[in-house]
């Protein structure tokens, strides 16, 4: 399907009969018409090509009447072409490319007939089942846009790369499939999302850069998933007013006011993609023992996008590490870099011969979490209940907190190694037996285990 997607071009041609005096200068309502009829059609062939998966033509025209004297003194027709071109790219996430052209004939009486083409091709991964999930999981995230969007904004950055080898890469494809993107992927990818979950959003593009202006709690705000992931600082440039800096020097707020008309149509578009848009996949819940703890777990930012499915498959040691490093932070209200310091402890980089994983190698750091011997760390492998009561009583000693004291009786952790560590957990209900005063030390964690785990410590050591 995708490549009849991106070779078929989808030809637009603009039909409304103008009155002579309507070319004499600019006319907001004849373009607001325009662009308005157009965007219907759009949408119905946007629905159409998710449904069955083939691009369909519904080609329209808008010819116009010029003189002799106005063909040599106005270029209406021409900025309205190009106008309407750039703002369904900033509008619209589907659009790959826009080109313009405007023929004219005459008839040798003084009237040319004039007629304004505008060619688009729809962009590249709308089959790619990954963007309707991210779309279904971001609405699950949160009740509002805003927090809709701090999830969408860090998912980018959790799992997208800029990519350095092609500085000419936007496609949604390579960004799902490959982790790979350049500014126009993530832009467009925040585009995609926002369009789907009826957030008004428009990308923005300056001769060095592209990033998003979204809509939240009545004012427009400007979003650079770009910049939030290469910095590490996913705050930075989210929902803030304005840029300052040269990248972000855009044109389009600046001189030529599309951006301006691609907003208030964004605004508009809510209710027009309801009518046609197919139903969203809906995501993967947890059991519902553990709905309002794994919820309550994400809200708070403790859990990788990765791990909001497959809930009853078993946690890999590696996004143990990664969700208590979320923890560590969020509890404290430091970065892990910033406890690394304080403690005096950098982290070895060659400890490991299997992952350089920046989580795992700031825990090890740290002495929360070892390898399985050999040098060797087992990103991949399970994790087991005496192991996260381990890491949970290291975890809360590096915050700060008096692990003595404690003690927990179990029939079958006699005698373990872990029996000295159960303690402190087991008193704040992070963890608790299995019944008959067992612990069942040697089962594996699934991931909603591992989360309700997670989150529990987190409420018990939250400063």
């Amino acid at each position: 399907m995708k490549k009849r997607l991106i070779s078929g071009f989808l030809v637009l041609l603009l039909c409304v009969f103008l009155p002579l005096n309507a070319l004499a200068g600019h006319d907001p309502a004849m373009e607001r018409e325009v662009l308005e009829q157009s965007i219907d059609r759009i949408l119905r062939n946007l629905a159409a090509t998710i449904e069955t998966g083939a691009a369909v033509n519904e080609p329209l025209e808008y010819s116009f009447s010029l003189t002799d004297a106005e063909t040599e003194s106005d270029d209406y027709p021409f900025r309205l072409a190009v106008s309407y071109a750039f703002t369904l790219s900033d509008m619209l996430f589907c659009i790959e490319s826009v080109s313009t052209h405007t023929s004219m004939r005459s008839d040798g009486s003084g009237i040319w007939q004039c007629k304004a083409t505008v060619l688009y091709t729809l962009a590249d991964g709308l089959d790619n089942p990954k963007l309707y999930k991210l779309a279904a999981e971001t609405a699950a995230a949160a009740p509002d846009t805003r927090g809709r969007l701090a999830y969408l904004n860090q998912w980018l950055c959790d799992n997208v790369e800029y990519d350095d080898a092609d500085r000419d890469n936007g496609s949604l494809d390579l960004l799902f499939d490959g982790g790979l993107a350049v500014c126009e992927g993530y832009a467009r990818a925040v585009s995609a999302v926002c369009f789907l979950l009826d957030i008004p959003c428009v990308q923005l593009n300056s001769d060095m850069h592209t990033w998003n202006c979204v809509y939240v709690d009545g004012a427009w705000k400007m979003l650079d998933a770009t910049w939030n992931d290469s910095t590490r600082r996913t705050e930075r440039y989210f929902l803030v007013d304005r840029i300052d800096d040269a990248d972000h020097d855009s044109s389009a707020t600046d001189d030529t006011g599309l951006t301006d008309l691609a907003k208030q149509y964004a605004l508009t578009m809510a209710d027009r993609w309801a009518k046609y848009r197919p139903a969203a996949e809906e995501p993967e819940q947890p059991d519902s023992w553990a709905v309002k703890e794994v919820n309550a777990a994400i809200a708070a930012g403790l859990v990788p996008a990765e791990l909001q499915r497959g809930y009853t498959d078993d946690v890999t040691r590696a996004r143990v590490a990664e969700m208590f490093v979320r923890m560590i932070e969020t509890a404290s209200g430091k970065t892990i870099e910033t406890i690394l310091a304080e403690k005096g402890v950098t982290i070895d980089r060659s400890v490991f011969t299997d992952t350089d994983d920046a989580n795992v190698l700031a825990m090890n750091a740290l002495g929360i979490i070892n390898g399985v011997g050999g040098g060797k760390f087992n990103p991949d492998g399970v994790l087991t209940r005496e192991q996260i009561a381990a890491i949970i009583n290291r975890v809360a000693r590096v915050l700060g907190h008096d692990t003595s004291g404690y003690s927990a009786s179990f029939t079958d952790t006699v005698g373990r190694w872990v029996n000295d560590e159960l303690g402190w957990p087991v008193a704040h209900g992070v963890i608790l037996g299995m019944g008959d005063n067992t612990f069942a030390p040697d089962n594996h964690l699934s991931t909603e285990q591992a989360i309700l785990i997670v989150y529990r410590a987190y409420i018990a050591l939250r400063g």
